[in-house]
C-alpha cells in the first residue's frame, strides 16, 4: 500500500488553507482528517443547494411570467423596478446569451441569474409587488402561518452565506449543530416550493448528506425532523 506523504499534501493544499482546520498539538493527519470531512460535507450538501436554487429560481419565473408575460426579462416595468445591480445582473444574461447565439427567452434568462439575485427578491423593496400577490405561487406546499416572509428573507440569506463558504472552499465544518439546523431549513423550503422534488431527491440517494453528517459528527444515525 503506497503511504500518504503529509508534508506534500499539505504543500499543495497549502499550509494557510489547513490552518482553518488545525488545533495546538494536532498532528498533520488529524489535520488533514478535518479538511477531508469538510470537503465531504460539502460535497454532500451540492445536491441540495443545487435543486434549492433551480427550484426557487423557476418558481419566481412563473411568478414574472404572469405578471410580465413570456418577455418578462424585456419589460420595462420590471427594469424600472428592479435596482441598478440587479437590472444589469439581467443585462449580463440576456448578453452573454445572445454572445454564444443561444435561444433568448424567460427560461433561459432565469438560469443565467445567479441565486443572489432570486434571494434579493425576497427584500423588503419587492414585498408589495411580488410577496403579497404571488407567496401562494412561490410557496404553494405550505400553510398561511408558514408564509412568513421575514422568516423566509432570514433563512435564504443563511443559506445564501452557507453556499458562498462551500463555492469558496471555507470551512462550513465548525458548528454542526447550525450546520444540520441549515441542511433542514433548505430542505423544508423545497418541500415548502415542490414536496415531490425534495421526495425525488431523497428517494433517489442524491441526498446523502444526512448518512455524512452522522458518520463525522455521530456514531448513531440521526433522523431528519419533519418540517
Amino acid at each position: 500500500m503506497t503511504r500518504i506523504n503529509y508534508r506534500k499534501v499539505q504543500k499543495g493544499i497549502s499550509v494557510a488553507r489547513l490552518s482553518s482546520y488545525a488545533t495546538q498539538g494536532q498532528t498533520l493527519a488529524k489535520t488533514l482528517k478535518k479538511y477531508g470531512e469538510n470537503v465531504r460535507l460539502c460535497e454532500a450538501l451540492y445536491p441540495l443547494m443545487q435543486q434549492l436554487e433551480i427550484v426557487l429560481r423557476n418558481q419566481f419565473e412563473l411568478v414574472l411570467v404572469k405578471k410580465y408575460g413570456q418577455d418578462c426579462y424585456r419589460d420595462s416595468n420590471l427594469l424600472y423596478l428592479l435596482d441598478r445591480h440587479e437590472r444589469g445582473e439581467v443585462f449580463k444574461a440576456v448578453e452573454k446569451l445572445a454572445s454564444a447565439k443561444k435561444p433568448i427567452h424567460s427560461g433561459s434568462v432565469v438560469a443565467e441569474l445567479m441565486f443572489g439575485f432570486w434571494t434579493s427578491l425576497f427584500s423588503k423593496a419587492y414585498e408589495s409587488e411580488f410577496w403579497r400577490p404571488y407567496n401562494t405561487v412561490l410557496f404553494p406546499a405550505t400553510t398561511p402561518n408558514n408564509r412568513n416572509v421575514q422568516m423566509i428573507r432570514d433563512e435564504l440569506t443563511k443559506i445564501r452565506q452557507l453556499r458562498n463558504r462551500i463555492a469558496h472552499h471555507e470551512p462550513i465544518n465548525k458548528q454542526p449543530l447550525e450546520l444540520w439546523s441549515r441542511y433542514e431549513t433548505i430542505v423544508k423550503l423545497l418541500e415548502w416550493m415542490n414536496p415531490d422534488v425534495a421526495y425525488w431527491l431523497r428517494s433517489s440517494k442524491c441526498d446523502r448528506f444526512p448518512s455524512v453528517f452522522n458518520a463525522i459528527f455521530n456514531p448513531k444515525p440521526r433522523a431528519r425532523k419533519t418540517p
